[in-house]
């Protein structure tokens, strides 16, 4: 019987040497640029947590800005009319409160309910 098999080569075997070794290297590669990947959109998270808050202070200061600037505009529009009011009530002295008019308005409003 003759032994027809052929002793394997060393090149098949340092064939699958470098390309186990380059697996490896680029699993390491892959690694590294997940790794960096990670850190990056973490540190990006950050930044955008950090800008949101930035923004919700900035609004909730403009919102006050905003409040504080509509109660001073108030307060003086109602000094303002009851000012007015006041001046009006001192120019005319027959004008007396609605309660001391009750009468008058009663009536008014009675004859002409009766007239219908």
């Amino acid at each position: 019987m003759s032994n027809t098999e052929a002793p394997a080569g060393t090149g098949s075997l340092e064939a699958v040497k470098l390309v186990k070794t380059t697996e490896t290297e680029w699993e390491s590669k892959i690694a590294a640029a997940r790794k960096a990947a990670e850190a990056a959109l973490a540190k990006l998270r950050d930044e955008a947590r950090a800008s949101v808050a930035a923004a919700r202070a900035e609004a909730e200061s403009a919102r006050t800005r905003s409040v504080e600037t509509v109660r001073e505009t108030a307060d003086a529009d109602a000094e303002k009319i009851v000012a007015e009011g006041q001046a009006a009530a001192q120019r005319d002295p027959s004008s007396r409160p609605l309660a001391d008019q009750k009468d008058a308005i009663l009536s008014a409003v009675l004859e002409d309910l009766a007239g219908q």
